[in-house]
């Protein structure tokens, strides 16, 4: 159990280092973005729907606008700089989040909520990261997969998609990753009908998701790992050479070595555990271990503050707790 719960702690590591923004990491103030949104969607009245929002606020220079009077209103492209799935990202996180709501049926509106209204009135900085507001690149993929099946659902039911779970609903469940029924209906649009009719099948589609990705994350594991920079590295550290030797030879960052090593050892093309026990002073060894078998929070500088030490001798003791070929054997 403690290794499978340090395992997922790499895999989540291994995907935000290939595929996470610096941005996505930090928090970001949306107070001002936030207050913009709000006022268009009191400007309208609740009477147009995400996507045309999107498009005032942007300023779309090729728009048509649904009222002459829209193209005067002071909220038109006050939002240039974003994308216009950017703002979209960031109505349905308002939604999520309780500031605005959707009506139902094919077009839904958006509308103002009471939350909504109190913040618009008192306007303040909002710091949220920007991992909740957002999609990752593991998310989009995930909501590529659910429009094609909410597609197939549709066609087979001969209704129209957003019948079968609206976009905030698909939208939703990107961040959440539901792996069970009660978390499900954390979903915004989600409901005890919804459930029943599709829950599970949602489930399922999580499940296939998570496989195809341990897939695909493991082929490129696998081809990275046999690149000539990487086989190069596992040939002098099997001859005797330590990492500090290998960068120096290399010309390159002792953390590189350590990377390359690290992913050659979840690949199992080599165990750095004998090596880790070498270097390691057992009883830091032994703390380093129980700390990240049992601490909520395992990241390294908790660790480095709780323990009191450096944050290199840590990334040792948490690659030493993860079995050699780990990758393969989570994607058998």
């Amino acid at each position: 159990m403690i290794l499978a719960c340090v395992t997922n702690l790499f895999i989540c590591r291994m995907e935000t280092t290939n595929e996470t923004t610096p941005a996505q990491e930090s928090k970001i103030n949306l107070g001002s973005e936030i207050h913009k949104i709000l006022e268009l969607t009191w400007y309208l009245n609740g009477r147009y729907g995400a996507g045309y929002l999107a498009n005032l606020l942007q300023g779309t220079p090729d728009m048509v606008y649904r009222k002459p009077e829209h193209g005067t209103l002071p909220s038109v492209g006050v939002l240039h700089n974003w994308s216009l799935t950017h703002i979209r990202d960031l109505i349905y996180a308002l939604v999520r989040k309780g500031a605005l709501t959707l009506s139902a049926g094919d077009y839904p509106l958006v509308r103002m909520t009471k939350s909504g209204e109190a913040f618009l009135q008192s306007p303040s900085e909002y710091w949220v990261p920007s991992k909740e507001i957002f999609p990752s690149k593991m998310g989009l993929r995930f909501l590529k997969q659910l429009r094609a099946w909410r597609e197939k659902v549709a066609e087979n039911s001969r209704c129209n998609p957003r019948d079968v779970l609206p976009d905030i609903t698909l939208h939703h469940l990107i961040f959440l990753f539901p792996e069970n029924q009660e978390t499900l209906l954390q979903a915004y649009g989600i409901g005890p009908v919804r459930l029943k009719k599709y829950g599970q099948a949602l489930l399922n589609q999580v499940i296939l998701f998570r496989a195809e990705e341990k897939e695909r994350t493991l082929a490129w594991m696998l081809k990275i790992t046999n690149r000539p920079t990487y086989q190069d590295t596992l040939q002098l550290f099997k001859a005797g050479m330590s990492p500090e030797e290998i960068s120096l030879k290399k010309g390159v960052k002792a953390s590189t070595i350590r990377n390359y090593l690290e992913k050659l050892h979840l690949c199992g093309q080599i165990n750095l555990r004998p090596w880790i026990e070498q270097q390691m002073d057992r009883k830091t060894l032994y703390m380093a271990v129980k700390f990240f078998s049992e601490a909520e929070d395992k990241r390294l500088t908790t660790a480095s503050m709780v323990l009191g030490l450096e944050i290199e001798i840590l990334r040792w003791c948490r690659i030493y707790m993860i079995e050699p070929g780990t990758w393969l054997s989570e994607a058998a």
